[in-house]
């Protein structure tokens, strides 16, 4: 919840994100799950102030950043007797980048495909993971470099607790055939997404992936594990590829909330899961390598991911959606 302080009423509408307002303004709240967001268990009496603000005349809109959120939202709510009552609020907008590039990429090179990996949070997005693609690349003599972009920040939810078993991925990275360029500003992230073939996200864990949308903006495909509203990308070889994971009905890692994750059982099943999604993304490149008619396989690639902008996501087209929406909201 927000609590907005009095320079805000300088404005004439309000529009928040995962955040319901407490104000007298009108507003509209964009989220990526569900309301209220669950940071552990949401207690009976934050369900009913968040229910009570939205059935609120000052509340506008509800806007949902994927058809993902808006099925969380509902089977959240499924018992609320005045759900029925908010659906005249619910919009659909994803969420948007600019367009960089009208035509689809060809390959980077006719010897090598160029993978990137994008994620601070190391041991959630997929990290682990692609260090292992790295070395099975190596092992498997099939021609793969990989850039990684990472801080390689410790603090995950998704990490085993003792950090020294990850000892011998951490080495990996010397690995002749791994570029490790630490942190990166957004432009320049832009522009390695721009050189490589695949962007992968081997996710353990995401609502929705934003970096997947950077890259199809550059006209860069992607790999992807299958959580949150990744699969309403289209990552079904129009602009990428799936990585299966096992999930709950909220397209979540079913193993992300394990009881004990210092236990010996959670790390066996967790390193499992690594090395079935590095063998999964080495199959697919595999597969891919192999094609004879891959230079033409990826340009469509390319155009789908270019296409999946032009249709959903495109800024200048969304920015008119939200314009002609908050003059209906200002005017009703």
């Amino acid at each position: 919840f927000s609590v907005w302080k009095s320079e805000w009423d300088t404005h004439d509408i309000i529009h928040t994100f995962n955040t319901v307002p407490c104000t007298h303004k009108p507003w509209i709240v964009t989220t990526e799950a569900t309301l209220p967001m669950l940071d552990g268990d949401a207690t009976d009496q934050t369900i009913a102030t968040t229910r009570g603000l939205l059935l609120e005349d000052n509340c506008q809109r509800i806007i949902f950043m994927s058809d993902h959120a808006r099925k969380c939202f509902l089977d959240f709510h499924k018992d609320w007797g005045r759900v029925s009552e908010v659906l005249k609020k619910f919009e659909l907008i994803y969420p948007n980048v600019r367009l960089d590039r009208a035509k689809a990429k060809t390959l980077s090179s006719k010897h090598c495909l160029h993978l990137a990996f994008v994620g601070n949070d190391w041991f959630r997005k997929g990290g682990i993971v692609i260090l292992r693609v790295a070395k099975l690349a190596r092992n498997k003599n099939l021609p793969i470099r990989v850039h990684i972009v990472s801080h390689r920040s410790p603090n995950s939810y998704f990490r085993y607790q003792d950090i020294s078993k990850y000892e011998s991925d951490f080495n990996l990275l010397s690995l002749e055939n791994i570029n490790f360029h630490g942190g990166l500003p957004n432009t320049k992230v832009i522009e390695l997404l721009t050189n490589v073939d695949f962007q992968v996200l081997a996710s353990l864990g995401d609502t929705f992936g934003y970096s997947i949308l950077e890259g199809f903006s550059v006209g860069t495909p992607v790999i992807a594990t299958s959580v949150g509203a990744i699969p309403e990308l289209e990552l079904n070889g129009k602009t990428g590829y799936l990585l299966n994971l096992p999930l709950t009905s909220y397209r979540s890692w079913q193993h992300s909330d394990y009881p004990d994750k210092s236990s010996n059982d959670y790390w066996e099943m967790l390193d499992s899961v690594y090395n079935d999604l590095a063998k999964q993304v080495i199959e697919i490149l595999g597969d891919f390598w192999e094609s004879k008619n891959r230079s033409a396989k990826y340009e469509e690639l390319s155009a789908g991911a270019i296409s999946r902008i032009k249709k959903a996501h495109d800024s200048e087209k969304i920015d008119r959606q939200l314009d002609k929406l908050y003059s209906i909201c200002l005017n009703s």
